[in-house]
């Protein structure tokens, strides 16, 4: 099972599926599939600024420029499959603009992922 799976089929987590079984995880059961997507998005930031950011500069005299943006990469890559089926893991208010921009995104569900990324 991968991560994406755990997080989209789990009982147990925050991602808890709206189903009248869950009765633990962080949201009530009924959750809207957005408020999941909203969450995802947050979290994928957060994981982004941690991880990438942290290495940046907790550790950049030592692993160099190089070892920074292997972190950022290699970031963006773990959450782009843990949390790519569950939001799409956009990460950047950015990216969703300019899907949205170019039709592939609907404008809805504009301002949850901008806030997700930002807030």
């Amino acid at each position: 099972m991968t991560i994406g799976q755990y997080l989209r089929d789990s009982h147990f987590c925050f991602y808890a599926a709206p189903t009248d079984t869950a009765e633990s995880g962080l949201f009530e059961r009924g959750d809207s599939p957005m408020m999941k997507r909203f969450s995802a998005e947050t979290i994928g930031t957060f994981i982004l600024v941690f991880g990438g950011c942290g290495s940046a500069v907790f550790a950049a005299k030592m692993i160099g420029v190089l070892g920074v943006a292997l972190a950022f990469g290699l970031t963006v890559l773990c959450c782009a499959y843990a949390l790519g089926p569950v939001s799409g893991c956009h990460l950047n208010p950015a990216v969703s603009i300019g899907l949205t921009v170019a039709g592939r995104f609907p404008a809805k569900d504009l301002p949850a992922y901008i806030y997700g990324s930002t807030g």
